[in-house]
């Protein structure tokens, strides 16, 4: 089975309405796959395979983010 992979929607997601800056899908990635390089920025998904909890997809509430 392959690996998953963490696709971003920049068209749904809105980083300027997150909490306190912070991209809440990145906060809550156990693998830290997502993140932002600053306050604000849009959230970047590493091309590392995810083991596929969904818990970013789940925080994020823009439904900006999937998990193929």
């Amino acid at each position: 089975m392959p690996d998953n992979i963490v696709t971003i929607n920049y068209r749904q997601c809105q980083p300027e309405q997150c909490n306190k800056d912070s991209c809440l899908a990145a906060a809550a990635c156990p693998l830290k796959i997502i993140g932002q390089e600053e306050p604000f920025d849009y959230p970047m998904a590493k091309p590392s395979p995810c083991r596929g909890c969904a818990s970013c997809a789940t925080a994020c509430p823009f439904n900006a983010i999937t998990i193929k």
